[in-house]
């Protein structure tokens, strides 16, 4: 056994003393000549590096809306999600979404990624954001006290009426105000408006100082929740839902079927028609791949289990509003999946992977000619040499002939010495090899010549 480490030891170091030293020599030779391009190759290497940002972000942000969303909800089951992949994804409460957009917007911001509802922003707004789908469905409520109504304009009815609106900030104000300008009721209504929280407008209308709450929220939102199982509060039905469908292509008709939310008590007692937007989440053009892919692997495992009451278990993500382009990370997730290389490798270098692919299919096609290329630089200094060795030789060949004294003929032998020390000591290039021997033979049958010539003139 010691006999056979002993031997592969000896095996490396003689292939180290031929071959490694041998090769660090060569490029040494080849950085000695090709010096002056150094500054240049450096710069195209920084370049590259800081295009493919191999490094992921440790910490992503994400704005939550307020207090009692489902946002949040949305925003702990990302949290988890995001911990596996080894990012920190923090949870940033405000005001209301639009207030998160404009976070996100903002280059001081940390947030990098926020909900929004479809058809509350457009693109023209916000040309750095992208859009990584939709996650959910965004109901438009309206909950209401009193006896059960069957109208066509709500916003009519609830003119002279105190209703909830959502803080400034919120999809849910923006929504609302909107809604009032296509129906042309903006004059009318005046101090019955309250920009209050969800929270707050829930409890005022539970304690009946509120005649209706308007929010846009998912199903499974605490607030949503909480007006739902209060027996006093109703959910007003859209009866031209289908008008508000046709004139706005970003709503969704709605149905919470009879029977739906007790069956044994039948609550409904019959069909409740919504308006519903979806929500997106919006990113940063700029985020980090990894981040990206972080954010529609969180998304996707979330509906997958998801218990939306309007959707089934894998409807979304989905790129459901056209308002914001997708990213490309987006684009490649919806029409070919979840790329296989997250199964093996980590996140942050399946997704420099994944960022990169065209450009690695296109350096795969193109290796051998470069590897052609870089084996033709690395040779060139050889070849260079070759060439003017044997120069130099035609040149001591010719010299020789015309030799006509003794001190010419120790001139040469001078010359000639210089020419078998470079010839032995310079490295060459294994297409240069071959000429090693031929040269030692020629140089040595030129000192054989001189060495002849020298003894004539000593006789």
């Amino acid at each position: 056994m010691q006999k056979n480490i002993n031997t592969f030891l000896s095996n490396c170091s003689r292939y180290f003393d031929r071959y490694a030293l041998r090769e660090f020599n060569a490029w040494l030779l080849i950085v000695r000549y090709f010096a002056v391009l150094l500054p240049f190759i450096l710069i195209i290497a920084v370049a590259v590096f800081l295009y493919v940002n191999p490094f992921a972000p440790k910490n992503a942000y994400l704005a939550i809306g307020q207090t009692g969303s489902s946002y949040g909800v949305i925003g702990e089951e990302f949290q988890k999600i995001f911990a596996k992949y080894g990012i920190n994804l923090q949870l940033i409460k405000t005001e209301g979404l639009v207030q998160g957009l404009r976070n996100l917007d903002d280059p001081k911001s940390l947030v990098n990624a926020s909900f929004i509802t479809a058809g509350s922003s457009i693109e023209k707004e916000y040309p750095d954001l992208v859009s990584l789908g939709s996650v959910q469905f965004a109901p438009i409520w309206i909950f209401y006290r009193g006896e059960k109504l069957n109208i066509d304009d709500p916003f009519e009815y609830f003119a002279q009426r105190k209703i909830g609106i959502g803080l400034p900030e919120t999809n849910s104000n923006k929504m609302f105000r909107r809604a009032l300008l296509a129906n042309q009721h903006d004059a009318i209504y005046s101090k019955g408006l309250l920009e209050l929280p969800h929270l707050e407008s829930a409890e005022k209308l539970k304690a009946g100082e509120l005649d209706a709450v308007f929010i846009v929220d998912s199903f499974n939102a605490p607030v949503v929740q909480s007006l739902l199982q209060d027996p006093k509060i109703h959910v007003l039905s859209m009866n031209l839902a289908d008008a508000y469908v046709k004139k706005y292509p970003f709503l969704h008709k709605l149905v919470i079927p009879r029977g739906s939310l007790n069956l044994e008590k039948v609550l409904p007692r019959e069909d409740i028609i919504l308006l519903g937007s979806t929500t997106n989440l919006l990113i940063e053009a700029s985020t980090h791949p990894a981040v990206q892919w972080a954010f529609m692997l969180a998304a996707s495992e979330f509906g997958k289990f998801s218990q939306d009451f309007f959707s089934k278990p894998g409807d979304f993500p989905k790129y459901q509003d056209s308002g914001f382009p997708l990213s490309p990370v987006a684009k490649r997730f919806y029409t070919q999946g979840q790329p296989a290389v997250f199964d093996y490798l980590p996140l942050w270098l399946g997704s420099i992977i994944e960022s990169a692919w065209v450009v690695i299919l296109a350096f795969i096609a193109l290796i051998y000619p470069m590897f052609k290329w870089v084996m033709g630089i690395r040779s060139y200094p050889s070849k260079k040499f070759m060439y003017k060795n044997f120069i130099d030789m035609r040149d001591l060949d010719e010299d020789i002939d015309q030799a006509k004294t003794k001190e010419d003929v120790m001139a040469l032998m001078n010359r000639l010495d210089q020419l078998i020390q470079s010839n032995e000591s310079r490295w060459l290039s294994e297409t240069e090899v071959r000429f090693y021997f031929v040269k030692k033979n020629l140089l040595l049958g030129m000192q054989k010549q001189l060495n002849e010539k020298l003894k004539s003139y000593e006789l």
